[in-house]
């Protein structure tokens, strides 16, 4: 079974070798961000300290809107709107798969992902925000890496949540340090997997025989971070993978799904564009993904 790229134990299974569905795996799936589902408000009291007393503020709502509406409104506000590649530091470049085979550009009119874009952002994002859990900040910040792009032009590798923070910090939104590390977080690689390669209307790496090829991908992101004057805040991002080794290889059938080792490590590499506005609600914009070739060692037995 499959969750967030990685493999978890499964109970005993038939000498078939079968796994479960695509469903199956999707209820099972365990954010990496932490958070609880219910019972907000005792379990936020309980990471404060019993000693603190009175209720606690319900957090403001985080929305989600239509990228190209929300681009089109600050993206020109940024000095350097019209470069599209994302920059670190000097002698720190993204990794490219050399040897790549697809090149995929998302395009905003493609039917085969809106569906999974919605319902992704929904469960990574918009529904996860009111249970996150207080002070985890730092533990989510520590699982990605942030680089800091300064009116300049010069950007610095941040190395403290308190930083990006500050860097982000807004008057009008208070919450706005929160908001940017749920979207531009842990969560982010959840809602990549989930919407371009566990999605069978894509079929991004093909198949063999019957059973698409599904890369178990354990993605490490470097998130570029800029702001305009007027508070808004532009996230360029890469989401990558060098040593994948593994795949899924999920039939048409019910519970016919099988774990395959590939004849050498493949690289994926995902980029693509968040936004924030001024007033704290989020958009996620279309990605490109960059990966070599993936060949499993051999196909499930039923073929």
């Amino acid at each position: 079974m499959k969750i967030d790229g990685k493999r978890l134990a499964e109970p005993h299974l038939s000498s078939s070798g079968l796994a479960f569905n695509e469903a199956r795996r999707n209820e099972l799936t365990t954010p990496r961000l932490l958070a609880r589902p219910e019972h907000a408000e005792k379990f936020m009291r309980a990471a404060q300290g019993e000693s603190k007393a009175g209720p606690l503020p319900v957090p403001l709502q985080l929305a989600s809107l239509p990228f190209p509406a929300l681009s089109c409104q600050i993206n020109a506000s940024f000095p350097d709107a019209g470069q599209q590649s994302c920059k670190r530091p000097a002698n720190e470049p993204f990794s490219t798969p050399h040897d790549a085979v697809l090149c995929f550009d998302e395009q905003l009119s493609d039917q085969r992902i809106a569906h999974q874009h919605m319902r992704n952002l929904a469960r990574y994002f918009t529904d996860t925000w009111p249970s996150r859990l207080p002070f985890s900040q730092p533990q989510q910040f520590e699982q990605s890496e942030y680089v800091l792009t300064h009116g300049n032009g010069q950007s610095r590798r941040c190395t403290t949540y308190r930083e990006l923070a500050r860097f982000v910090a807004s008057s009008a939104v208070p919450d706005m340090p929160d908001r940017l590390l749920h979207v531009a977080g842990p969560q982010l690689s959840n809602f990549l997997c989930q919407t371009y390669l566990y999605n069978p209307a894509l079929c991004l790496f093909g198949n063999v025989g019957h059973h698409r090829i599904e890369p178990l991908a354990n993605l490490r992101v470097t998130f570029e971070i800029a702001c305009n004057p007027d508070g808004a805040i532009r996230v360029r991002y890469s989401a990558s993978d060098d040593h994948v080794d593994r795949v899924m290889l999920v039939g048409p059938q019910e519970h016919d799904e099988h774990e395959a080792p590939l004849l050498a490590p493949a690289s994926i590499r995902f980029s693509g564009t968040l936004l924030f506005a001024a007033d704290g609600a989020y958009a996620v914009g279309p990605v490109q993904v960059r990966a070599s070739a993936f060949q499993p060692q051999h196909a499930p037995y039923s073929l």
